[in-house]
């Protein structure tokens, strides 16, 4: 009986018959093959139709023969090809997101760039593309009375703060305050920054909603080391001093209608030096030599909840 190799998977494949033309199928593969022969056994793999050619299917990552099952995943079973298959698919899904997102921020900054003009137009201002845009989040939070129970929480939080800055054996005077590390901006810049953050009204302050403030044991030892006569109660009583009655609902304790109550000093570092992406984009923009001037959009998702031309003098709020 004649007999022909599968041109996709290499195996023998018996022919039955002597007819010169017909149609083989690979037990193997299933793979779908034209054979041609002669009365001599001699059998010769002929070139696919392309109705053939659609089911025959390879393994995307190999090249090896697949069934129609293996086909729906287009790889075989191995599981290294299975893995790159899905690390492929990961790795275009995040492309498309990624593509996606360039897109919608450049169509928003373009809409926001239309509303600066508009607004500036309407006040009857002509410099609007002098005033660089900073998109930030927006707090919405509303204010509420703080409540006794998490001022209770929050003092049991800083006496154990305070207790640890104290037992720790280093001296106050040489204690390891990172805020010393932070780059200050220059004056101006500070205070266009500061202006762009009263419009954002301290979003980023929600992080320190679960009564620790972002206060530790290295913030507590850099206030000691500008004030070593101070005993630890007193430290206690000059932190408690601050904490706001009437603070913004779910957000940190110190977390005012004013902005923060905390004086700088005594803030954490991540609190001195924090910026969020929109402010750092805002102040990567600014540092530039025209004048430190912006149009600040706060919003919360897609919706734009307060508008302000900002200077280092002021901040004017939008309509």
């Amino acid at each position: 009986m004649p007999s022909v190799k599968c041109p996709h998977c290499q195996v023998a494949i018996r022919c039955r018959g002597d007819s010169p033309t017909r149609l083989a199928v690979c037990l193997r593969c299933s793979g779908r093959f034209s054979i041609s022969g002669t009365l001599g056994g001699i059998c010769i793999a002929a070139k696919l139709s392309g109705s053939d050619l659609v089911r025959n299917h390879r393994c995307q990552i190999c090249d090896c023969t697949i069934n129609r099952r293996q086909a729906v995943a287009k790889t075989c079973d191995n599981p290294v090809c299975k893995r790159a298959v899905i690390d492929e698919q990961m790795r275009r899904s995040r492309a498309e997101r990624e593509a996606t997102r360039r897109r919608e921020a450049a169509e928003l900054r373009r809409q926001l760039i239309e509303l600066r003009d508009d607004k500036f137009q309407s006040l009857g201002r002509e410099e609007s593309e002098t005033y660089e845009l900073a998109i930030l989040p927006a707090n919405t939070f509303p204010l509420t009375n703080l409540p006794a129970e998490r001022r209770s929480e929050f003092a049991e939080h800083l006496l154990t703060i305070v207790q640890e800055a104290y037992v720790d054996a280093r001296d106050a005077a040489s204690a390891d305050d990172t805020s010393t590390a932070i780059t200050v901006p220059e004056a101006g810049e500070r205070a266009v920054l500061g202006n762009a953050c009263a419009t954002c009204r301290g979003h980023c302050c929600q992080g320190g909603g679960e009564d620790h403030a972002f206060l530790e044991a290295a913030t507590v030892r850099a206030y000691r080391a500008r004030h070593p006569h101070k005993e630890a109660e007193e430290i206690c009583s000059d932190y408690l001093s601050h904490v706001a009655n009437v603070t913004y609902e779910g957000s940190c304790v110190y977390h005012a209608e004013s902005g923060c109550a905390l004086p700088r000093e005594m803030r954490s570092a991540i609190c001195n030096s924090f910026f969020c992406k929109g402010l750092k984009e805002f102040r990567r923009q600014i540092q530039t030599d025209r004048p430190h001037q912006g149009f600040a959009v706060a919003m919360d998702d897609s919706d734009i909840v307060r508008l302000a031309i900002i200077d280092e003098q002021r901040t004017q709020p939008v309509e």
